[in-house]
């Protein structure tokens, strides 16, 4: 079956819950990030559509340190224009001018604000408008996360069926300081589905061996735990699962992923996307 573009999208509300748990020896993490969000259509494009995404309202559980940096900066995040590519993919942020332009009001207040702070340095603060500059840097960061990639998954214009198909590669960004995860997908067709759903759709990952950093993160782990005879093996599991309704628009959504190496870290996410009010 062909998943093609909706030839007129219409405007949908969604929520979209992200459920973090991060162990690292003994220090445990734990945030729960909900968001509602608008996906309004603007205008065709030449290859895709252009989008007006708004944030209706967030709220996460985790206040401090980079959480409460995150939430300081939410704002930059209230109104996007968003381009996609024909496969529905996130393409291109359209009003990058509008967010410079709030961000060099914001970053004189946040500044202020971690001056004294022991967690967040002013280069971190600063880090955060460096994204706003140059070509794509936005566009990627956006990509890689939960909330906007399951907004946006880009499989229009292609056939699915019960027999796996090579899909987009998937990246989870900074999943070891600074290292990515890079992952291959392949999708195939769910037959079981709900009466309103025209097309379901599982994603299965695999760490991408041929990309993946593995000296990179032997060093780490090891000048991390002092032990230079650690077995660095990482274990992961990365699942996505998309349901459309006849329109082709998208219904529900949910992305899993977990990885770790054993007796040293552990990291777990949850993203599901629904409509929101259900």
């Amino acid at each position: 079956m062909t998943l093609a573009f909706p030839l007129l999208p219409t405007s949908q509300d969604y929520t979209v819950t992200v459920q973090t748990t991060n162990l690292l020896g003994n220090l445990l993490y734990e945030n729960t990030r909900q968001t509602t969000f608008r996906k309004q259509p603007l205008q065709k494009t030449a290859a895709g559509w252009l989008y007006e995404v708004t944030v209706l309202s967030f709220q996460q559980t985790e206040n401090q340190g980079l959480a409460q940096l995150d939430a300081d900066t939410a704002q930059l995040r209230r109104r996007l224009l968003i381009e996609t590519d024909a496969a529905g993919a996130l393409e291109r942020i359209a009003n990058k001018e509008e967010l410079r332009a709030q961000w060099a009001k914001l970053e004189p207040e946040l500044l202020r604000k971690y001056r004294r702070s022991d967690q967040i340095t002013p280069g971190m603060v600063s880090g955060l408008g460096q994204v706003l500059h140059g070509d794509g840097y936005l566009e990627d960061v956006l990509r890689r996360g939960y909330e906007y990639g399951t907004l946006f998954p880009a499989f229009y214009g292609q056939t699915y069926g019960e027999h796996p198909v090579p899909g987009p590669p998937r990246t989870i960004a900074r999943f070891l300081g600074n290292l990515d995860l890079p992952l291959t997908t392949q999708i195939k067709r769910r037959t079981e589905t709900l009466t309103d759903v025209e097309l379901a759709l599982v994603v299965e990952g695999q760490v991408d061996q041929e990309t993946y950093p593995a000296e990179a993160v032997r060093q780490g782990l090891r000048t991390m735990t002092d032990q230079y005879d650690l077995d660095t093996t990482l274990n992961s599991q990365h699942v996505e699962s998309y349901e459309f309704d006849h329109r082709s628009s998208l219904l529900n959504a949910a992305q899993f992923t977990v990885f770790g190496v054993q007796g040293v870290f552990m990291s777990k996410t949850l993203c599901t996307l629904q409509p929101a009010g259900a």
